[in-house]
């Protein structure tokens, strides 16, 4: 992150203090018996998992990560697409401030994901036109099964 207001990466000057994060923050918190958060980015291919500030797992990591796999399994079937699923600080590096932390944590989602879609690097975020589609439906495909899976 970076403390520079006109980078790309700009953390804030505090918890919530930029305009959007405060309100998709303020938004969640009115969503009663949340059960399920996917933050979804571009690109990598991952299922990341709580926690991502520290090595350590959550307690219910076994259930949590259950679901990722269900995930990866499924967003496999159509397009022969392999994520990998983890926790970011043991298969990237640690971060803080993330929003599967706070949704884990502060909210009690225990399906916090944040999903890293297609591709793992040779378009990166200028994906080709000719694969939106089947990223849109083996994603579908994928958060379809990973919900029905959650207890």
């Amino acid at each position: 992150t970076s403390d520079n207001p006109c980078s790309d990466v700009y953390r804030g000057r505090r918890a919530f203090s930029e305009q959007e994060v405060r309100q998709v923050a303020n938004y969640l918190k009115t969503i009663p018996n949340l059960k399920s958060y996917y933050n979804v980015h571009a690109y990598s291919q991952l299922v990341l998992t709580p926690w991502s500030y520290t090595t350590t797992y959550p307690d219910d990591y076994a259930e949590i990560k259950r679901v990722a796999d269900v995930f990866m399994s499924n967003v496999a079937k159509k397009y022969r697409t392999y994520y990998r699923a983890g926790p970011p600080s043991r298969i990237l590096y640690a971060v803080a401030g993330g929003s599967i932390d706070w949704t884990y944590a502060v909210l009690g989602v225990k399906y916090s994901y944040a999903l890293e879609l297609r591709d793992r690097g040779r378009y990166g975020f200028v994906l080709p036109a000719s694969q939106i589609k089947p990223t849109g439906e083996e994603t579908s495909d994928a958060f379809y099964a990973a919900l029905m899976a959650m207890k």
